[in-house]
């Protein structure tokens, strides 16, 4: 799965120092990275609720000092500075969520089932409820893992 081609239309906004909060983001490398199976131009996805300058910021700029236990951070800004800032872009969306589509969630509740168990039982649908919510994340992360047999390079977990 390359970046362009992340099912459904999120309106993804490329990150300019805007401060909204409640985004979902996507890091995204200008070359291809091989996977398991094929390859692809995503190297992170993510979410947070602060704004999304001051998430950029952390993930690109952390400092590697005894009181900073943030890993992923201090990873990020070293791998960042390694291939080259200027070779990434970073996109968000400002949705968290995600209502599955009738004719997407059965397919995608079995996926979510095999690759994040924990996370299918607790969104699975009651019989009374045909609706169903996913984090955004998540839901980009299992399309990802279904196209690679693996999470994003820069991803720890789901």
């Amino acid at each position: 799965m390359n970046f362009n081609l992340i099912p459904g239309n999120f309106g993804w906004i490329p990150f300019n120092n805007q401060t909204d909060k409640n985004v979902t983001y996507v890091f995204v490398y200008n070359g291809q990275i091989n996977r398991l199976i094929g390859s692809s131009n995503i190297l992170y996805i993510g979410k947070t609720e602060q704004s999304i300058k001051k998430r950029y910021s952390q993930e690109i700029n952390a400092n590697n000092t005894p009181k900073n236990t943030q890993a992923t951070n201090i990873r990020m800004t070293h791998i960042f500075g390694s291939i080259g800032l200027s070779n990434c872009a970073c996109y968000y969306t400002r949705r968290m969520n995600y209502v599955l589509p009738r004719p997407v969630q059965n397919g995608f509740l079995n996926e979510l089932e095999t690759w994040h168990k924990r996370y299918y039982l607790k969104v699975k649908p009651h019989p009374l409820n045909t609706r169903v919510t996913v984090s955004l994340e998540k839901f980009i992360l299992v399309k990802y893992a279904v196209d690679h047999l693996e999470l994003p390079p820069l991803n720890n977990s789901f």
